[in-house]
């Protein structure tokens, strides 16, 4: 009979001390002006992406580029009916996650804060990096419909943009949480 060297409990343990940060999150308290403000740009974008998909397919040729290559040129074309897809998943997810920026306490972060006002903090950056996360994909979506309607336009700086405005957020919010946390575990020893 073998024995398991590394026993893992198959049911979460309410009393255990590796679990107690997620016992002790306290409920998120009205989003700061930052998170409103970039929920607001966030809905405007997505609202202004919308308008301009629209107006630019009625005006569509039958065939667009549906692809492009490493150079920003267009390298595949399909009709403008598969154009639809790429803008329709992109709203949908821009909404799901604009809706999740409003519920901090279910991200998932491998970090523990050991204070409700670090706790708020620590809210307060999750919901503005996601808020960026929709952002940025606000700008994909404008990107995508202007590359398809003008691909003679289309160049490397133009698919960069977007993603600069997608990932730089992400980066300065997790340095911001590590450190939040950090500051947090110091208050925490200390007192």
């Amino acid at each position: 009979m073998t024995q398991n060297r590394n026993p893992q409990p198959d049911v979460w343990e309410a009393n255990d001390p590796q679990f107690s940060a997620r016992q002790s999150k306290p409920k998120p308290e009205a989003p700061q002006k930052s998170s409103r403000v970039l929920e607001a740009v966030a809905w405007g974008l997505l609202t202004i992406s919308l308008l301009y998909f629209v107006l630019t397919y009625m005006n569509l040729p039958h065939g667009v580029p549906v692809h492009f290559g490493p150079d920003g040129k267009a390298d595949a074309w399909g009709s403008k009916k598969e154009f639809l897809v790429g803008p329709i998943i992109l709203t949908a997810s821009t909404v799901l996650i604009i809706v999740l920026a409003r519920f901090p306490q279910i991200h998932n972060f491998p970090l523990a804060m050991h204070t409700a006002s670090a706790w708020q903090q620590f809210y307060t950056y999750s919901r503005n990096m996601v808020l960026w996360l929709a952002i940025g994909m606000g700008c994909i979506g404008l990107n995508i419909t202007f590359s398809t309607a003008h691909p003679e336009n289309t160049s490397l700086g133009n698919i960069l943009w977007p993603l600069i405005i997608l990932f730089l957020p992400i980066v300065y919010y997790i340095v911001k949480m590590v450190r939040l946390a950090g500051k947090s575990r110091q208050k925490m020893s200390m007192g």
